[in-house]
């Protein structure tokens, strides 16, 4: 376990009952923080989270979602880009961070299992250094998004 951190049983004992716990183990789950990026994860499963930086956009962009529920995206082109969506769990609500460090509009196609409300794909900032924040809620299926746009 990372130096300086402390698991508190307790509380993971109410999502891994404990059979015999150890420092770094809770149900035989293997537990560990890596403090440079202040990600906690159980048996390679995303507890506590941070915001990952995803890179630049390309005209293809797979966002894995096992590396951090809340991702940030600089977008960087004007070209059309392709996302892909990896590794979403059941239940969970997800944050994509676009940052805008090109002037223009920037046409993206979702994956086929994102839905909008009213169907209506949202447009993206087109202002340099604008931020969005796009919000999706993952149900086993389809990812429900929404969107706060012009920051």
């Amino acid at each position: 376990m990372a130096k300086g951190f402390n698991i508190n049983k307790k509380f993971f004992s109410k999502f891994f009952p404990t059979k015999g716990v150890d420092s770094d183990k809770v149900n035989d789950q293997a537990l560990h923080i890596n403090h440079f990026d202040l990600q906690l994860q159980a048996n390679n499963t995303q507890v506590v989270s941070y915001e990952y930086d995803a890179g630049n956009s390309k005209t293809a962009l797979t966002v894995n979602f096992n590396l951090a529920v809340n991702q940030k995206i600089s977008l960087n082109t004007t070209s059309p880009i392709v996302f892909t969506f990896s590794n979403g769990i059941n239940a969970r609500a997800y944050l994509l961070k676009f940052v805008h460090t090109l002037v223009g509009a920037k046409s993206i196609t979702w994956p086929v299992n994102v839905k909008w409300q009213y169907n209506v794909t949202p447009s993206l900032s087109t202002t340099l250094n604008a931020i969005d924040l796009i919000s999706f809620y993952y149900d086993g299926t389809n990812y429900f998004g929404s969107t706060s746009i012009g920051y």
